[in-house]
């Protein structure tokens, strides 16, 4: 199963609600698992424009490409990833100089299952790339996050309880730095260096912040009174973005909010009878969602401006799933041609403009990593 790329499907709501909070968590990923960014140009890259790097998912290696999105086929391999069978890698979010983390379980791993500890990798973005191993036991559906000066790597290990972590993307030394009962998740770096993260419990969601120097603690938010996910930080770090999940016995459903966190404030910008996916934030701090309506076809990426939406043309038939930004106003998306998000059938991996011209990337199990200049 290739990590980050498969809905949920079939999955009894009660069952699901535990893999959010850290049980089970392999096989109900999220359409968005891991953030992505653009990433810096590799030293010496050149700049005959942008490229799109992605992971191919294979049963015991994902092979990493770098592609040109006005012809796909025009690709390069970088490297082989190994894993455990079927277990692929979840790319994390990418540093200065063209580096980026992922995690993968151990190849020799027998029986591997969702609560496998998996190993955190840093690699650069070129071909023949030698990855080092940064830190062992780690979560491997929970995305690691980069500190802003690309020195830390932020962590969760879980077992009897939860923790973050910080490891130093050097020497390989590593910090503890918030351990609870609940399950943790690192959302993203305040300009200050906070770390932002969410705490899920019976009784909901919260937003924490801890400081990685002084250890020091403060609560910011409570969220919803039911599970989120999906945190997206803006960024300029003054609003969070994310899915809050309802469950009924017939459908589970997720809704967008936005906090800005200079004033406190907390509203919805989904509608009840709607689907929202995956928050996205572009490089100048506008919202893009995905979003399907009950009984709707063909359904594009929303961009959401002040109390406005606009939204890219969609695919015939399916609905949008942005990842990413996209050079020209577009953005990078998952396109599924299933009608609902339990049941959303094929995907491709594709870019759309803001002229709604649609090129596909690849199809199958592929997860995008990020643009480079090359």
């Amino acid at each position: 199963m290739q990590a980050g790329t498969t809905f949920p499907k079939g999955i009894h709501p009660a069952f699901w609600a535990a893999a959010v909070l850290g049980i089970g968590l392999l096989g109900l990923v999220s359409l968005s698992l891991a953030e992505v960014l653009p990433l810096p140009a590799p030293a010496g890259a050149g700049v005959d424009g942008p490229r799109l790097a992605y992971f191919e998912f294979g049963r015991t290696a994902d092979t990493l490409w770098l592609t040109d999105p006005q012809q796909p086929a025009r690709r390069e391999k970088l490297f082989a990833a190994p894993h455990a069978r079927e277990y692929g890698v979840v790319p994390s979010l990418v540093a200065e100089g063209g580096r980026f983390a992922y995690a993968a379980l151990p190849p020799a791993t027998r029986a591997p299952t969702a609560d496998t500890p998996a190993d955190l990798w840093l690699a650069e973005l070129k071909a023949g790339a030698q990855p080092r191993r940064l830190a062992q036991g780690i979560d491997l559906l929970v995305r690691p996050v980069w500190s802003p000066d690309g020195k830390q790597i932020v962590f969760r290990r879980s077992g009897g309880a939860y923790a973050l972590f910080a490891v130093d993307a050097a020497s390989g030394a590593e910090r503890l730095l918030v351990a609870a009962a609940e399950a943790l998740f690192p959302v993203g770096f305040a300009p200050d260096g906070r770390l932002y993260y969410v705490q899920l419990s019976s009784a909901g969601s919260d937003l924490l912040v801890v400081d990685p120097a002084s250890g020091g603690q403060a609560y910011v938010a409570r969220l919803a009174d039911g599970l989120t996910r999906d945190w997206a930080l803006s960024p300029a770090g003054d609003r969070l973005a994310y899915l809050a999940m309802s469950f009924a016995p017939e459908r589970v459903s997720s809704r967008a909010h936005l906090l800005d966190l200079t004033n406190g404030r907390l509203a919805p910008i989904g509608t009840t009878d709607a689907n929202d996916f995956s928050p996205v934030w572009s490089a100048t701090g506008e919202l893009a969602v995905g979003r399907l309506a009950a009984g709707q076809r063909g359904a594009g990426v929303l961009r959401l401006a002040g109390e406005d939406g606009s939204a890219l043309p969609g695919p015939a038939l399916g609905f949008d799933v942005p990842l990413a930004p996209a050079p020209g106003g577009g953005f990078v998306v998952r396109s599924f041609e299933g009608a609902s998000a339990t049941a959303p059938g094929r995907s491709v991996l594709a870019v759309v403009g803001a002229d709604g011209r649609r090129i596909t990337i690849a199809s199958g199990e592929v997860t995008f990593l990020g643009w480079t200049q090359r």
